[in-house]
């Protein structure tokens, strides 16, 4: 359901009608997610193969991160004995294995390590909330320029995140 477009306009901070713009926006996006989906979702999770094939793959999973952390650990230490018993059949863990015994430690971060601009699982909530109210904004309006500083506090305060810390990271990121 959409609602129709408010007789307010959304640009100015300090006109009365923003409350209400950030109301009728919060009705948009939360419109966006169709309680179809949402049935569908909770049939699924309650369907006891579903829930079988997930768990068997969560198992499997944690198993194969167990073993290459035991590999990464061996390699580590030089144990080479127990380098062989764990990657006996795996070509997979023994290549791990030997880039692990010949990396030779440098300055900088660790391959994967994390940095403090990157990109957060809520960030990723937010970044799909503003493309979201980017595209409400445009069907009702016509145009985008003017609402992304009204569009990313809404966005912040449904995310749970720092306006302001929102707004650096779409900076850096070139998203708005």
């Amino acid at each position: 359901m959409s609602l129709p477009r408010p007789p307010w306009h959304f640009r100015y901070s300090e006109r009365p009608d923003r409350p209400r713009f950030k109301a009728w926006l919060d009705l948009q996006l939360d419109d966006i997610y169709i309680p179809e989906d949402m049935a569908l979702q909770v049939q699924r999770d309650n369907d006891p193969a579903y829930e079988k094939a997930v768990s068997e793959g969560f198992i499997e999973s944690i198993i194969k991160t167990m073993s290459r952390e035991q590999v990464i650990r061996a390699a580590r230490e030089r144990n080479i004995p127990l380098i062989e018993q764990l990657t006996a059949h795996d070509p997979v863990l023994t290549s791990l294995a030997i880039r692990e015994l010949a990396y030779k430690r440098g300055r900088g971060r660790e391959k994967g390590e994390w940095r403090a601009g990157d990109f957060t699982p809520e960030f990723g909530v937010a970044l799909i909330e503003f493309r979201h109210a980017r595209a409400v904004m445009k069907q009702h309006y016509g145009r985008w320029s003017g609402a992304a500083a009204t569009v990313l506090e809404i966005v912040a305060e449904r995310c749970g995140i720092d306006p302001e810390r929102l707004r650096k990271f779409f900076r850096n990121q070139r998203f708005s």
